[in-house]
């Protein structure tokens, strides 16, 4: 992934370097517009982060993907112990920790925060994740992640288009 990170099932994203020297623009310009497009990427990315997390919550709220049905077993227990009888909700312990965040160094996550323990299942929320996703033993394979990941890139190519047009934009003007 170019200019980010894939830790477990959380996107980092780093906002690209901007070369100080673009198309020979002044030093004055280059440093308003180095801010302007940091502010550009970083907007770009919280909106895309959002949208991402959206996706994914609605996904798992509204059972929007293909997923394998539980299995009888665990439908039973489910019903046995008052549990949400959708896929990957249970408790909703899950669900409401997916989230958008900056770390302390300011880098922008989606996804679930690494060693948030899940209460019932004792291990953390990113592992029960990894099992959901790429299954594990009995567990069935339910790609949730990158099935959201995918569909809000293809979805969102605009926000990326604009910012494109808007640094090309911004550089040819300061060319002429």
């Amino acid at each position: 992934m170019k200019h980010g990170v894939k830790k477990g099932l959380t996107i980092t994203v780093k906002a690209p370097r901007m070369s100080k020297r673009i198309l020979g623009a002044d030093t004055g310009f280059i440093s308003v517009f180095r801010q302007e497009a940091v502010e550009e990427v970083n907007l770009t990315l919280e909106k895309l982060a959002k949208a991402y997390v959206k996706r994914v919550k609605e996904a798992i709220e509204f059972q929007k993907y293909d997923w394998e049905p539980l299995s009888e077993r665990y439908k039973a227990h489910k019903r046995a112990e008052d549990l949400d009888p959708r896929i990957y909700i249970a408790t909703g312990f899950f669900l409401e920790h997916i989230t958008v965040w900056r770390d302390r160094e300011g880098r922008l996550h989606a996804g679930l925060r690494p060693n948030v323990i899940h209460p019932d299942a004792h291990m953390p929320l990113t592992t029960l994740a990894r099992i959901h996703e790429f299954g594990q033993g009995d567990n069935p394979a339910r790609p949730l992640w990158r099935t959201a990941m995918s569909l809000t890139l293809k979805a969102n190519k605009r926000y990326a288009d604009q910012y494109r047009r808007h640094v090309v934009e911004k550089t040819l003007s300061a060319k002429s």
